[in-house]
């Protein structure tokens, strides 16, 4: 959703000069939140899918793993519905203030005008006001916000994703030694097919 925001935004400022979320106070508030939402969502939940995948290969019946609330499908749901939930109560504050304080920017512009033969300055002053991004007189959303983005959406994200895909690699690999001296052929379907899949996601 962020993205395509941002897409139609790139065509519609420079063509039509207009900003979505500068639209009204609604666009603001709703549309710098989906941007944040969205972006922390899905790089958090795409983070847990390689939890759950590494809990799954080592899920073995009786074992620790197996007993972890991962690797199912309604394990998945509740999961994905947690992130999904913290995430839009980590950004709800977006939508209670952003765009609550308006700003107002005063520019000095010194003109001249040559007149009977002598130079006249003109002093104006010009106030643009910002209707976006503020949440008071001093806290404005960026670049606060990138800080923080910068740890949830790449930071926590980057680093839960090389730690259990690097395990899912040692893993993967040390089933494929093992599942030579597997004599069950259940299992042995079960280890490759599990092998597959994990080999894909990765």
């Amino acid at each position: 959703m962020s993205l395509f925001e941002w897409n139609l935004n790139h065509f519609l400022e420079p063509n039509f000069l207009i900003e979505i979320e500068k639209l009204n106070l609604f666009s603001c508030k709703v549309v710098i939140f989906i941007q944040f939402f969205s972006l922390h969502s899905t790089a958090n939940l795409l983070s847990f899918m390689c939890v759950d995948r590494f809990i799954s290969i080592k899920s073995i019946p009786g074992s620790f793993y197996s007993r972890l609330p991962f690797g199912t499908i309604k394990s998945a749901y509740i999961w994905c519905g947690c992130i999904t939930l913290i995430m839009f109560l980590f950004n709800i504050h977006i939508l209670i203030f952003n765009g609550n304080y308006i700003n107002v920017i005063q520019t000095n512009v010194t003109q001249v005008e040559f007149v009977n033969e002598t130079f006249f300055y003109m002093f104006k002053i010009y106030n643009e006001t910002e209707n976006c991004f503020w949440y008071s007189e001093t806290i404005k959303i960026y670049p606060a916000m990138d800080k923080v983005n910068l740890i949830v959406y790449n930071l926590i994200p980057l680093s839960v994703m090389i730690i259990f895909n690097s395990l899912l690699i040692v893993t993967t690999l040390l089933d494929k030694k093992s599942s030579k001296y597997l004599s069950n052929e259940k299992a042995l379907k079960s280890s490759r097919k599990k092998r597959r899949l994990t080999i894909s996601i990765i």
